[in-house]
């Protein structure tokens, strides 16, 4: 037999290696994020918002009214990009691949770079709207990318976003960012 003493060391232990676990589950769900993936065109995001004059919030349209910032498809693209072209360098090919999707009606197949774990709340509105951070400090210098997103630029862990938030003077307090 065991007497309380014991079993509440070994009900510790335990407790211990499952947070061990999930602690090392999640970082590893963290840095999937890191992974590079093939996007279907080159966006070019220099050109889009120096060039251009667009603001992020011009393509990622939920970003300001929503939690998630939303990946730009066929509906943002065709108010710029028609199949006329009006100066919209119809003639490049990676604007052609774009006015591709557009004529079929087809989804351009982003792929995620950015994700957050499940049990990780995240509110691009929050952050954006309320916080007044910039896109930068998130996602990098991503004004002055010329090639398609493959990888994060920033690697978002627990420690970055609790050290902003130490920064920032907002909680850290474990329901405020997990489910």
């Amino acid at each position: 037999y065991m007497n309380n003493k014991d079993k509440a060391f070994i009900t510790g232990i335990l407790v211990f290696i499952i947070f061990i676990l999930f602690i090392l589950v999640s970082g590893k769900h963290f840095q999937a994020s890191a992974q590079s993936v093939k996007q279907p065109i080159e966006f070019n995001h220099k050109k889009h918002l120096q060039d251009v004059g667009l603001e992020c919030q011009n393509c990622h349209t939920l970003v300001l009214t929503y939690y998630r910032a939303s990946i730009p498809n066929i509906e943002v693209c065709s108010m710029c990009h028609d199949e006329g072209g009006d100066g919209q360098n119809a003639s490049n090919p990676k604007t052609q691949k774009v006015l591709e999707y557009i004529k079929k009606g087809e989804a351009i197949p982003w792929q995620k770079v950015y994700q957050m774990p499940d049990h990780v709340y995240f509110s691009h509105q929050r952050h954006v709207v309320m916080g007044r951070i910039e896109c930068v400090t998130c996602h990098g210098k991503i004004d002055q990318t010329t090639l398609p997103i493959t990888t994060a630029a920033v690697k978002h862990t627990m420690d970055s976003c609790m050290n902003c938030h130490k920064k920032s003077g907002v909680s850290n307090d474990c329901v405020a960012c997990h489910k």
